[in-house]
């Protein structure tokens, strides 16, 4: 079995064809019916928890809201444990293999110094005291303000000692007296475990293409989630009630280790109280959480949907269908996919956004505010100026000596470095050498060539990890590429003398040397 086998991937370049699809004119039924819907303005981004993402340093982004003084713990680790750590495992390097090292770690994962008593057994349970420690900071804070938070008073007695609340054995995380504040501060954007859904697909579309009004053309994405074929097929016995939906545990409870593994669900699906939020109430929001046992994916930073298709791979049975935990045994057909992907062109952007607007899908509608009303008023007047006056291509002149214009026209080098880029739209670039120009490419987009790309590419090469990497190199200069594409070369070049070319490149829109080149075609 194949993940396409489970995700259907569609390459979406007529807003018609993805109506279609969702409205069931396709082999695939109707959409609407039995799937939430995930909108994300990149194609390229993945379904991973805000609480799991990471800065550009391998820090998590949920630190920023955790206290330094307060979030400490001692760790205790074995040497072979250690030397996976990317942060630390060079001060280690030496050990023997039986050794167990005793470190003082923060909220970052650095060594610190002091003296803690507080010890943790593992990075997962330390991911987990980032985000109880957030969520009961969250509520009391809320409580302090007289906003509304259904949580139980057992949640309300560890507000104070949030760092110390510790899992109980047997227990899943997030645990479902937290699924309430996680929804509000997931909406409030706390970085939490939850994935936010919409059971209307034109509210995810909007939270994909909304970031065409700052002139992002880039490719966004369209996922559908087949909800209901999970939810048709709980388990809804005494048994389970008991000892999941409930998650009050008994002496007896602890006897029955393995059977009560077996009934938690690798995911949950959950709608909150739409009377709490009004946010999410208008976006018809509910949210995932995959569940962990024992900390043992805490920081798993594999996506959901990698996540469910690895899971129907490992639960198939051929006479049985498929039986996962915490589900009665099911099987799907052939034309039901667990997810639909779309991965939609740039170009429908401002099409699908004005489709969106006529149905008064927007800021004041989506999060229904005073001032979501104000930016609503002024998103109404830039998308108006767009669809007047479109976003304009630049062309520009680009001096090259000629061993590199050489190399481009027979097509040895097929990208340019840039060491500035304002971050106009850049349609073609003349190349120009020896007092000529000799052509002229298009440029698709420009792509930002930083450290953390230099990482990404070269920083398994290198027996240091991300972080020393990225303070070593500290002043390195960011320049941004551009591939070269449709490549078009003179037949004869047109020569340009006494053009004194003193700069890294030349606009030529308003530039009466060089305006004579929109002609050439």
């Amino acid at each position: 079995m194949e993940y396409s086998d489970f995700v259907k991937t569609h390459i979406i370049d007529d807003y018609d064809v993805l109506l279609n699809i969702i409205k069931g004119k396709s082999k695939w039924g109707d959409l609407r019916e039995n799937y939430v819907f995930r909108g994300m303005k990149k194609s390229y981004y993945k379904l991973i928890p805000s609480s799991l993402r990471k800065d550009k340093y391998g820090n998590f982004e949920i630190n920023k809201f955790i206290s330094d003084n307060e979030f400490k713990f001692r760790l205790n680790l074995t040497a072979e444990e250690v030397k996976k750590i990317d942060k630390i495992w060079a001060e280690f390097e030496n050990l023997e293999d039986n050794t167990i090292v005793s470190i003082i770690t923060n909220k970052n994962e650095d060594i610190d110094n002091g003296y803690y008593p507080d010890f943790i057994t593992s990075f997962n349970e330390l991911q987990f005291k980032r985000e109880a420690y957030v969520l009961l900071k969250f509520l009391n804070h809320a409580d302090k303000l007289g906003l509304k938070i259904n949580a139980n008073q057992n949640i309300r007695r560890w507000i104070h000692n949030a760092v110390h609340y510790s899992i109980e054995r047997y227990e899943v995380w997030p645990k479902p007296e937290f699924y309430e504040i996680i929804s509000i501060a997931q909406h409030n954007n706390l970085p939490t475990r939850a994935l936010d859904w919409s059971y209307d697909y034109k509210v995810a579309l909007y939270f994909a293409v909304r970031n065409i009004l700052e002139g992002d053309e880039e490719d966004c994405v369209l996922w559908a989630f087949n909800y209901k074929l999970f939810e048709n097929h709980y388990y809804a016995d005494n048994y389970d009630s008991t000892l999941f939906k409930s998650h009050k545990h008994l002496d007896k409870c602890i006897e029955l280790d393995v059977e009560f593994k077996n009934y938690i669900p690798p995911f949950e699906i959950y709608r909150p109280e739409y009377n709490l939020n009004d946010n999410i109430k208008s976006q018809k929001g509910l949210f995932t959480f995959l569940n962990s046992i024992d900390f043992n994916k805490l920081i798993s930073n594999k996506p959901f949907d990698e996540e469910i298709v690895d899971l129907f791979k490992e639960s198939h049975d051929e006479f049985w269908g498929y039986k996962l935990n915490g589900f009665e045994n099911f099987d799907i057909n052939d034309n039901e996919k667990i997810f639909h992907k779309f991965i939609i062109s740039g170009n429908l952007k401002k099409e699908i956004l004005k489709d969106l607007q006529a149905e008064n899908y927007s800021k004041e509608t989506l999060f229904p505010q005073f001032d979501k009303i104000v930016e609503t008023m002024e998103e109404e007047v830039k998308f108006e100026e767009l669809l007047d006056n479109p976003y304009s291509k630049s062309n520009i002149l680009f001096p090259v000596p000629l061993s590199i214009c050489e190399q481009i026209i027979n097509k040895r080098k097929t990208s340019i470095i840039l060491n500035e880029y304002n971050n106009e739209i850049i349609d073609k670039v003349y190349l120009y050498s020896d007092n000529a120009i000799y052509g002229y490419f298009y440029v698709n987009e420009i792509i930002e060539y930083s450290v953390e790309k230099l990482w990404e590419k070269y920083g398994f090469l290198l027996n240091i990890s991300k972080h020393n990497f990225l303070n070593r190199i500290d002043n390195y200069e960011t320049r941004f590429k551009m591939d070269i594409n449709g490549l078009n070369v003179f037949k004869y070049s047109i020569p340009l003398n006494n053009f004194n070319a003193e700069k890294e490149y030349y606009f030529i829109e308003g530039n009466e040397e060089l305006e004579f080149l929109l002609n050439f075609d």
